[in-house]
Parts: structure tokens; sequence; C-alpha cells
């Protein structure tokens, strides 16, 4: 079957990912690219207007063609638009040479203040920031099983 083939290649690029990789990892952005191209292998001969580049343009179609709920597209595009807020941040901080999933866990305080986490003083940016990441993970993920039909 088609989604679980698609299961079975994310998996597997997964399992060369870094820990902290935003693209790659699990519930990374490739998450929602697979999301995406899983919807439009199964639907994009009767909805040939999915069919568009780009990933945030692919969900709002998806959206449009009500293949893929509003709340759950919602979400994934968020979380997509987070994902690669985060990865352009990190990577323009430290000048092109380094992305979160490269980072020693030392420098991961500074680097969060860097792009704009602040501490609350009841907790730190880290924290805050780690939280909001954690967060875009795991309902990417949840969703990506949802559309792949995967269980647990």
């Amino acid at each position: 079957e088609v989604l679980a083939d698609v299961w079975d290649m994310r998996r597997k690029l997964q399992a060369n990912a870094k820990a902290g990789d935003l693209k790659r990892g699990e519930g990374g952005i490739m998450d929602i690219e697979f999301i995406v191209q899983a919807l439009g292998l199964c639907h994009g001969k009767e909805h040939p207007e999915i069919l568009v580049p780009g990933t945030p343009g692919a969900l709002r179609e998806l959206m449009n063609a009500g293949l893929l709920d509003p709340t759950r597209g919602s979400d994934l595009l968020t979380a997509y638009q987070f994902l690669r807020w985060v990865e352009n941040r990190i990577s323009l901080v430290n000048e092109g040479g380094q992305s979160i999933a490269t980072l020693a866990p030392s420098e991961l305080e500074s680097q969060a203040q860097k792009i704009g986490y602040k501490s609350s003083g009841e907790e730190s940016a880290l924290s805050i920031f780690q939280g909001e990441l954690d967060y875009h993970r795991k309902r990417t993920r949840a969703l990506l099983k949802q559309v792949l039909q995967v269980e647990g």
C-alpha cells in the first residue's frame, strides 16, 4: 500500500538524522512534506489543484479541496513556518555554519536567546523555546501518523 511505503521511506530518512535535526528528525519539516506528498499521491489525480509547488501552498490547496481538515492544516502550516523560522534564524546567527542539530547542549541556551527567546523569570529562554519546539514536533508527528494511518 502507498501509505505504508511512504511511512517506511520517512522512517528510513529519520534513522539517519542527528538528534535535534529540524528537517529530518521526528516531527520535523520532512514529516509535513511527507503529509503533503502522501495526500498528493492519493488524491492528485482527482484533485490536480493540490499539486502545486511549495509545501505552504500545497497545504492551503489540500484544505481548500476538503482533503485536509482546516484545523489540522493550520497546525501543519504553523509548525512548518515555525520550524523553517528556527532553522533560518539559527543559521543566520551562526553565519550559516550551524543548525540546531549540530549545537552542543551547552550552546542551546544562548542560541535560544539569540533567536529572540527571553527568560520569563520563572522559566529559562531555552525552556520556553524547547516547549514550543516540542509542541510543534509532537503535533506534526501525530498528524503524520493519522494521515498515513500508522498505529501507535
